[in-house]
């Protein structure tokens, strides 16, 4: 599961049980902007944190996450917790109290994909809105440019895609680059959209791309094309 914690501190002093648990965690300030994720941590342990005030930063800007408030016996005591929040959990519970309450929460209902404006083209879903990619429901974590190169595809379906034009739209900021670039980036994506759902983007050799909505295989195998 990859969480995303706000806090100012790091996760092994807000929470110690994610030492031990295999998810993956990614820190952002409270004050800042905050990456679109599914489930969130907040770091309320301090009696002067308004855990509701942050809970709606949240559900403003990722509506369908699933908020964890991370508390202290003294916070409790002091101010109480209040907002929408799915969970709550002690900062010195131990990795199997942890791991339990994880595995418990429910995801919201994400808004309509289409009702945003989002692409969708079979199970995959880019939303510009949130500069996220969603496969089959799996949030997929690109890079700048894996998401550029993949919306870009997207929206040309079944359209063959050269290298140049892949160049010229996306690397439009990169001083050098080849066409070998576009390559190496074709790989790492076809890496994370997974093996039942690489042939999504086919190769022409020698010619460029081309996105194939159905590219997708039954056995979990590929074709290499």
């Amino acid at each position: 599961m990859n969480l995303l914690l706000l806090a100012s501190e790091d996760p092994h002093e807000v929470l110690p049980a994610l030492d031990l648990l295999p998810h993956r965690v990614r820190r952002a300030e409270p004050e800042d902007d905050f990456p679109v994720c599914d489930t969130v941590l907040l770091d309320a342990r301090a009696p002067w944190t308004d855990a509701a005030a942050l809970c709606a930063r949240v559900r403003s800007a990722i509506p369908w996450a699933t908020v964890i408030v991370v508390s202290s016996e003294l916070s409790l005591e002091s101010n109480g917790i209040g907002g929408d929040i799915d969970e709550l959990i002690l900062a010195g519970a131990s990795p199997a109290e942890v791991e339990a309450r994880l595995r418990l929460l429910r995801p919201r209902p994400a808004p309509a994909a289409r009702d945003r404006g989002a692409l969708v083209a079979g199970d995959l879903v880019v939303d510009d809105v949130s500069c996220t990619v969603r496969l089959s429901g799996r949030l997929l974590e690109l890079t700048r440019k894996e998401y550029q190169l993949l919306r870009h595809l997207a929206q040309r379906p079944g359209r063959l895609v050269s290298r140049a034009e892949l160049l010229t739209e996306i690397w439009t900021d990169d001083a050098i680059c080849t066409e070998r670039t576009v390559d190496v980036h074709i790989l790492r994506l076809r890496d994370k959209l997974g093996p039942d759902h690489r042939t999504l983007i086919r190769t022409a050799r020698g010619r460029g791309y081309k996105f194939v909505a159905g590219g997708t295989t039954a056995s979990g195998h590929s074709r290499r094309n």
